[in-house]
């Protein structure tokens, strides 16, 4: 599942960064998909590529590509960057906590920026991912200075989820967050979002 993940992540990114050509999987993807036989990569391949395409057909997807728009032809603020590495301070006790991490999607403009974090997950459960989330909603108002939205957006059903969060770094130690889920934490692994 991680891998089909991965998957769409770049098919996703290949289709926003370049709507005018075929996307293309990376080259990690594209080694593990050589190893199936040409049926089931077929397959994997057609499902990763409409999960993608119906993101950047959706709303949300289409108002990152004005946003990608509006950037490359020098629209003052405008606000386009995939995979947008951050790091962000909380604090966990009397201890700061440093979490570095990179957002699928950010676009927006000089009013406010939407961030977007895609999830192939087949069940919605916002809340698992609610503390990564409000990190990347929180740096994301800090980098860019104005106001900020994060969006869980699940590319099998085409359904999305505001997270309004603010996170709670002492979490961390007590180890109240989901554990064994990618982008959440514990007391034990408080590195990466």
């Amino acid at each position: 599942e991680d891998s089909f993940g991965t998957l769409c992540h770049e098919l996703t990114e290949s289709l926003l960064l370049h709507p005018d050509r075929e996307p293309e999987a990376g080259p990690g993807s594209t080694h593990k998909l050589s190893r199936l036989s040409a049926t089931t990569r077929a397959a994997i391949l057609a499902e990763a590529l409409s999960l993608s395409r119906g993101f950047t057909g959706s709303p949300r997807g289409l108002a990152a590509a004005a946003a990608r728009d509006a950037l490359a032809a020098g629209q003052a603020g405008a606000v386009f960057s995939l995979e947008y590495g951050f790091t962000w301070q909380g604090q966990a006790g009397s201890r700061p906590v440093f979490l570095n991490g990179s957002m699928d999607l950010v676009y927006g403009d000089a009013h406010g920026v939407c961030v977007v974090d895609f999830k192939t997950d087949r069940l919605i459960r916002p809340e698992r991912h609610a503390f990564q989330l409000g990190v990347y909603r929180e740096s994301a108002r800090s980098i860019f200075g104005v106001p900020a939205q994060a969006i869980l957006y699940y590319l099998r059903s085409g359904e999305e989820r505001e997270i309004n969060l603010v996170p709670d770094a002492s979490a961390l130690d007590t180890g109240t967050l989901h554990t064994g889920v990618t982008g959440c934490f514990s007391a034990n692994q408080a590195s990466y979002v």
